[in-house]
């Protein structure tokens, strides 16, 4: 007989084997790779959250001259801007979150309601904000706390 090249039930399986182990595999890296870019797009949403915060306060903080009233959750400038915080947990329960929620406005509107927590406290000697702001990233609490002088002067 002569010698016949053609697939073999054996080679065939082999094939099937190989490329279900392949096609597994590319499975698992691309489940992996979607999943971790979905925990980067909540991280950076959260981030834009704060950097928007940040950069109306700091363009405000640096077009005002004084700080006119302060507390805790409320900041008035004496070029008319004042920022006030809010918190709506009980506002936010109905849809599921678990979290405190707490609002950001800049006068009537709002700037953000994403944050776990912003507080302001005013060095009157300095002439400083110091406004710290939480945010929630699943179970863990992050906290960020940044200075602001006011006026044009550093």
């Amino acid at each position: 007989m002569k010698n016949q090249k053609g697939v073999t039930l054996t080679t065939l399986t082999i094939y099937i084997i190989v490329a279900t182990i392949l096609l597994g595999t590319l499975t698992f890296i691309n489940i992996n790779f979607m999943s971790e870019l979905g925990e980067l797009t909540k991280k950076s949403k959260m981030t834009n959250e704060i950097m928007k915060f940040y950069s109306f306060f700091a363009s405000d903080v640096k077009n005002a001259e004084r700080v006119l009233e302060f507390s805790e959750n409320y900041v008035k400038f004496d070029n008319g801007v004042q920022y006030s915080i809010r918190y709506s947990a009980d506002e936010k329960k109905e849809t599921g979150q678990e979290y405190d929620v707490y609002e950001v406005y800049r006068g009537n509107a709002l700037v953000t309601d994403k944050l776990s927590g912003v507080f302001f406290k005013y060095n009157i000697e300095n002439e400083c904000i110091n406004v710290r702001v939480y945010s929630k990233d699943g179970n863990v609490t992050k906290s960020d706390e940044q200075y602001f002088k006011v006026g044009r002067g550093y």
